[in-house]
Protein backbone atom coordinates (compact mmCIF):
# COMPACT_ATOMS: atom_id res chain seq x y z
CA UNK A 1 0.00 0.00 0.00
CA UNK A 2 1.31 3.42 -1.02
CA UNK A 3 -0.26 6.73 -0.06
CA UNK A 4 0.44 10.43 -0.15
CA UNK A 5 0.73 11.48 3.50
CA UNK A 6 -0.59 14.87 4.59
CA UNK A 7 -0.54 15.26 8.37
CA UNK A 8 -2.13 18.73 8.35
CA UNK A 9 -0.86 22.10 9.57
CA UNK A 10 -2.37 21.89 13.04
CA UNK A 11 -0.86 18.48 13.69
CA UNK A 12 2.65 19.58 12.72
CA UNK A 13 2.36 22.84 14.65
CA UNK A 14 0.61 21.73 17.83
CA UNK A 15 0.06 17.96 17.92
CA UNK A 16 3.40 16.31 17.20
CA UNK A 17 2.48 13.20 19.16
CA UNK A 18 -0.16 12.46 16.52
CA UNK A 19 2.35 12.62 13.67
CA UNK A 20 4.90 10.61 15.68
CA UNK A 21 2.49 7.83 16.65
CA UNK A 22 0.95 7.73 13.15
CA UNK A 23 4.32 7.38 11.42
CA UNK A 24 5.43 4.66 13.82
CA UNK A 25 2.27 2.57 13.44
CA UNK A 26 2.33 2.95 9.64
CA UNK A 27 5.91 1.71 9.65
CA UNK A 28 4.84 -1.31 11.72
CA UNK A 29 1.91 -1.93 9.37
CA UNK A 30 4.18 -1.72 6.29
CA UNK A 31 2.14 1.18 4.94
CA UNK A 32 4.30 3.08 2.46
CA UNK A 33 3.88 6.85 2.50
CA UNK A 34 5.12 9.67 0.28
CA UNK A 35 5.42 12.72 2.49
CA UNK A 36 3.51 15.76 1.20
CA UNK A 37 5.57 18.10 3.36
CA UNK A 38 5.81 20.70 0.56
CA UNK A 39 2.02 21.04 0.29
CA UNK A 40 0.17 24.16 1.50
CA UNK A 41 -2.64 24.51 4.04
CA UNK A 42 -5.87 22.73 3.06
CA UNK A 43 -8.00 25.89 3.23
CA UNK A 44 -10.01 25.18 6.39
CA UNK A 45 -13.40 26.53 7.44
CA UNK A 46 -12.10 29.93 8.53
CA UNK A 47 -10.77 30.57 4.99
CA UNK A 48 -13.87 29.04 3.38
CA UNK A 49 -16.02 31.55 5.27
CA UNK A 50 -14.19 34.38 3.47
CA UNK A 51 -13.52 32.89 0.02
CA UNK A 52 -14.81 29.38 -0.64
CA UNK A 53 -13.22 29.01 -4.07
CA UNK A 54 -9.81 30.19 -2.92
CA UNK A 55 -9.97 27.79 0.01
CA UNK A 56 -11.00 25.01 -2.37
CA UNK A 57 -8.06 25.85 -4.62
CA UNK A 58 -5.71 25.22 -1.69
CA UNK A 59 -7.21 21.76 -1.17
CA UNK A 60 -7.17 21.13 -4.92
CA UNK A 61 -3.48 22.08 -5.03
CA UNK A 62 -2.64 19.36 -2.50
CA UNK A 63 -4.71 16.82 -4.41
CA UNK A 64 -3.11 17.90 -7.71
CA UNK A 65 0.35 17.47 -6.18
CA UNK A 66 -0.67 13.98 -5.06
CA UNK A 67 -1.97 13.20 -8.54
CA UNK A 68 1.20 14.53 -10.18
CA UNK A 69 3.30 12.15 -8.08
CA UNK A 70 1.38 9.19 -9.45
CA UNK A 71 -0.46 8.51 -6.21
CA UNK A 72 -4.10 7.49 -6.25
CA UNK A 73 -4.82 8.08 -2.56
CA UNK A 74 -3.98 10.71 0.05
CA UNK A 75 -4.19 9.93 3.75
CA UNK A 76 -4.48 12.57 6.44
CA UNK A 77 -4.72 12.72 10.22
CA UNK A 78 -6.91 15.81 10.38
CA UNK A 79 -10.68 15.49 9.81
CA UNK A 80 -10.79 19.17 8.80
CA UNK A 81 -8.32 18.45 5.97
CA UNK A 82 -10.16 15.20 5.22
CA UNK A 83 -13.46 17.07 4.86
CA UNK A 84 -11.89 19.87 2.79
CA UNK A 85 -10.47 17.37 0.29
CA UNK A 86 -13.75 15.48 0.03
CA UNK A 87 -15.71 18.68 -0.59
CA UNK A 88 -13.42 19.53 -3.51
CA UNK A 89 -13.90 16.07 -5.01
CA UNK A 90 -17.69 16.32 -4.62
CA UNK A 91 -17.70 19.83 -6.11
CA UNK A 92 -15.59 18.75 -9.09
CA UNK A 93 -17.90 15.81 -9.76
CA UNK A 94 -21.17 17.73 -9.44
CA UNK A 95 -20.37 21.24 -10.73
CA UNK A 96 -18.30 21.74 -13.89
CA UNK A 97 -18.28 25.52 -13.43
CA UNK A 98 -16.88 25.16 -9.91
CA UNK A 99 -14.21 22.77 -11.23
CA UNK A 100 -13.21 25.28 -13.93
CA UNK A 101 -13.08 28.24 -11.54
CA UNK A 102 -10.97 26.36 -8.98
CA UNK A 103 -8.62 25.04 -11.66
CA UNK A 104 -8.26 28.56 -13.10
CA UNK A 105 -7.06 29.75 -9.67
CA UNK A 106 -4.85 26.70 -9.33
CA UNK A 107 -3.32 27.16 -12.78
CA UNK A 108 -2.59 30.87 -12.29
CA UNK A 109 -1.12 30.50 -8.80
CA UNK A 110 0.61 27.11 -8.82
CA UNK A 111 0.75 26.02 -12.45
CA UNK A 112 -1.29 22.91 -11.68
CA UNK A 113 -4.55 21.34 -12.78
CA UNK A 114 -6.56 18.84 -10.75
CA UNK A 115 -8.57 16.16 -12.53
CA UNK A 116 -10.61 15.14 -9.49
CA UNK A 117 -9.56 11.51 -9.16
CA UNK A 118 -7.53 11.28 -5.95
CA UNK A 119 -9.15 9.15 -3.24
CA UNK A 120 -9.21 10.76 0.20
CA UNK A 121 -8.78 8.73 3.38
CA UNK A 122 -8.33 9.39 7.06
CA UNK A 123 -5.75 7.16 8.73
CA UNK A 124 -8.55 5.43 10.63
CA UNK A 125 -9.91 4.20 7.28
CA UNK A 126 -6.52 2.81 6.32
CA UNK A 127 -6.42 0.81 9.55
CA UNK A 128 -10.11 -0.16 9.56
CA UNK A 129 -10.66 -0.85 5.84
CA UNK A 130 -7.33 -1.36 4.08
CA UNK A 131 -5.65 -3.38 6.83
CA UNK A 132 -8.84 -4.63 8.48
CA UNK A 133 -9.44 -5.34 12.15
CA UNK A 134 -9.13 -9.10 11.67
CA UNK A 135 -5.69 -8.90 10.05
CA UNK A 136 -4.68 -6.19 12.50
CA UNK A 137 -5.34 -8.47 15.45
CA UNK A 138 -3.89 -11.59 13.84
CA UNK A 139 -0.66 -10.07 12.54
CA UNK A 140 0.16 -6.88 14.43
CA UNK A 141 -1.43 -6.69 17.89
CA UNK A 142 0.86 -8.07 20.58
CA UNK A 143 -0.74 -6.58 23.69
CA UNK A 144 -4.33 -6.03 24.79
CA UNK A 145 -5.91 -3.68 27.28
CA UNK A 146 -7.98 -5.26 30.04
CA UNK A 147 -10.56 -3.38 32.10
CA UNK A 148 -10.01 -0.02 30.42
CA UNK A 149 -13.21 1.93 29.76
CA UNK A 150 -13.22 4.69 27.16
CA UNK A 151 -15.50 7.50 26.04
CA UNK A 152 -14.91 7.46 22.28
CA UNK A 153 -15.19 10.83 20.52
CA UNK A 154 -15.24 10.60 16.69
CA UNK A 155 -15.59 14.35 16.19
CA UNK A 156 -17.71 16.23 13.66
CA UNK A 157 -15.71 16.48 10.43
CA UNK A 158 -15.11 12.73 10.06
CA UNK A 159 -18.83 11.91 9.91
CA UNK A 160 -20.66 15.10 8.93
CA UNK A 161 -22.25 16.30 6.71
CA UNK A 162 -24.01 13.01 6.13
CA UNK A 163 -23.23 12.15 2.50
CA UNK A 164 -22.18 8.86 0.97
CA UNK A 165 -18.63 10.23 0.67
CA UNK A 166 -18.15 10.16 4.44
CA UNK A 167 -17.11 6.77 5.83
CA UNK A 168 -19.23 6.33 8.96
CA UNK A 169 -22.84 6.62 10.09
CA UNK A 170 -23.36 10.25 11.20
CA UNK A 171 -26.10 9.26 13.63
CA UNK A 172 -24.28 6.26 15.10
CA UNK A 173 -20.58 6.24 14.12
CA UNK A 174 -18.92 2.95 15.00
CA UNK A 175 -15.55 2.72 13.23
CA UNK A 176 -13.48 4.22 16.04
CA UNK A 177 -15.48 2.30 18.67
CA UNK A 178 -14.86 -1.00 16.90
CA UNK A 179 -11.15 -0.34 16.59
CA UNK A 180 -10.95 0.53 20.29
CA UNK A 181 -12.95 -2.56 21.21
CA UNK A 182 -10.64 -4.76 19.11
CA UNK A 183 -7.82 -3.66 21.43
CA UNK A 184 -9.71 -4.99 24.46
CA UNK A 185 -11.10 -1.62 25.56
CA UNK A 186 -14.75 -1.15 26.48
CA UNK A 187 -16.37 1.67 24.51
CA UNK A 188 -18.97 3.19 26.80
CA UNK A 189 -22.28 4.80 25.99
CA UNK A 190 -22.18 8.49 26.91
CA UNK A 191 -25.00 10.91 26.04
CA UNK A 192 -22.91 13.75 24.62
CA UNK A 193 -20.72 11.62 22.34
CA UNK A 194 -21.86 13.40 19.16
CA UNK A 195 -21.73 16.95 20.50
CA UNK A 196 -19.13 19.30 19.05
CA UNK A 197 -16.03 19.70 21.23
CA UNK A 198 -16.29 23.51 21.04
CA UNK A 199 -12.99 24.07 19.23
CA UNK A 200 -14.52 26.02 16.29
CA UNK A 201 -15.70 28.77 18.66
CA UNK A 202 -12.43 29.02 20.62
CA UNK A 203 -11.10 32.09 18.79
CA UNK A 204 -14.45 33.89 18.92
CA UNK A 205 -15.92 32.97 22.29
CA UNK A 206 -13.59 31.14 24.65
CA UNK A 207 -16.20 30.92 27.39
CA UNK A 208 -18.66 29.15 25.09
CA UNK A 209 -15.91 26.89 23.74
CA UNK A 210 -14.82 25.79 27.22
CA UNK A 211 -18.43 25.38 28.35
CA UNK A 212 -19.11 22.94 25.50
CA UNK A 213 -15.90 21.01 26.14
CA UNK A 214 -16.60 21.00 29.86
CA UNK A 215 -20.06 19.52 29.41
CA UNK A 216 -18.56 16.75 27.31
CA UNK A 217 -15.86 16.03 29.89
CA UNK A 218 -18.52 15.90 32.62
CA UNK A 219 -20.57 13.47 30.50
CA UNK A 220 -17.53 11.28 29.81
CA UNK A 221 -16.59 11.13 33.49
CA UNK A 222 -20.18 10.40 34.52
CA UNK A 223 -20.25 7.44 32.14
CA UNK A 224 -17.41 5.83 34.10
CA UNK A 225 -14.71 6.43 31.50
CA UNK A 226 -11.06 5.96 32.41
CA UNK A 227 -10.07 7.97 29.33
CA UNK A 228 -11.34 9.69 26.21
CA UNK A 229 -10.23 8.58 22.73
CA UNK A 230 -10.07 10.98 19.79
CA UNK A 231 -9.06 11.00 16.12
CA UNK A 232 -9.13 14.79 15.61
CA UNK A 233 -6.21 17.04 16.63
CA UNK A 234 -8.55 19.94 17.41
CA UNK A 235 -10.71 17.76 19.68
CA UNK A 236 -7.57 16.33 21.29
CA UNK A 237 -6.27 19.82 22.07
CA UNK A 238 -9.66 20.92 23.39
CA UNK A 239 -10.03 18.05 25.84
CA UNK A 240 -6.36 17.51 26.69
CA UNK A 241 -4.34 20.70 26.28
CA UNK A 242 -7.08 22.99 27.55
CA UNK A 243 -8.40 20.65 30.25
CA UNK A 244 -6.70 22.56 33.10
CA UNK A 245 -8.21 25.85 31.85
CA UNK A 246 -11.65 24.25 31.54
CA UNK A 247 -11.32 22.86 35.06
CA UNK A 248 -10.53 26.35 36.35
CA UNK A 249 -13.42 27.98 34.50
CA UNK A 250 -16.00 25.40 35.60
CA UNK A 251 -14.49 24.83 39.06
CA UNK A 252 -14.36 21.12 38.30
CA UNK A 253 -11.56 18.57 38.55
CA UNK A 254 -11.57 16.03 35.73
CA UNK A 255 -8.07 14.52 35.65
CA UNK A 256 -9.24 12.56 32.62
CA UNK A 257 -6.59 11.17 30.25
CA UNK A 258 -7.33 12.01 26.62
CA UNK A 259 -5.51 9.88 24.06
CA UNK A 260 -5.33 9.66 20.28
CA UNK A 261 -6.38 6.37 18.71
CA UNK A 262 -2.90 6.05 17.20
CA UNK A 263 -1.40 6.12 20.68
CA UNK A 264 -3.60 3.26 21.89
CA UNK A 265 -3.02 1.29 18.70
CA UNK A 266 0.74 1.82 18.89
CA UNK A 267 0.88 0.60 22.48
CA UNK A 268 -1.06 -2.52 21.50
CA UNK A 269 1.39 -3.08 18.64
CA UNK A 270 4.31 -3.09 21.08
CA UNK A 271 5.49 0.50 20.68
CA UNK A 272 6.80 2.24 23.78
CA UNK A 273 4.98 5.17 25.42
CA UNK A 274 7.72 7.45 24.05
CA UNK A 275 7.26 6.10 20.51
CA UNK A 276 3.61 7.14 20.57
CA UNK A 277 4.30 10.47 22.30
CA UNK A 278 2.27 9.69 25.42
CA UNK A 279 4.54 12.04 27.37
CA UNK A 280 3.46 14.91 25.10
CA UNK A 281 -0.15 14.76 26.28
CA UNK A 282 -1.06 17.52 28.75
CA UNK A 283 -3.35 15.52 31.04
CA UNK A 284 -1.25 12.61 32.26
CA UNK A 285 -2.08 9.46 30.33
CA UNK A 286 0.24 7.14 32.23
CA UNK A 287 -2.67 5.55 34.08
CA UNK A 288 -3.79 3.76 30.90
CA UNK A 289 -0.53 1.82 30.95
CA UNK A 290 -1.80 0.00 34.04
CA UNK A 291 -4.47 -1.67 31.88
CA UNK A 292 -2.08 -3.23 29.34
CA UNK A 293 -1.54 -6.97 29.79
Amino acid sequence: MRYGYYAGCYVLARMLQYDLSARNIMKKLNVKIIDMSDAPCCGPAIIKSVDYRLASALSAQILAMTEKRGLGTIVTLCPECFSSFIKVNIGFEEDTEFKKEVNDILSSTAGLNYGGGVEVKHLLQVVYDDIGLKKLNEDYIVKKFRGLKAAVHPGCHFVRPSTSCYPDDPANPRMLDELVESLGIESLYWPLKLWCCGAPTLALDRDLSFELAGKKLISAKASGADCMVTLCPYCQAQFDKYQPMIEKKLDEKFGLPVVLFTQLLGLSMGLSPEEVGLNMNRASSNTILNFIE
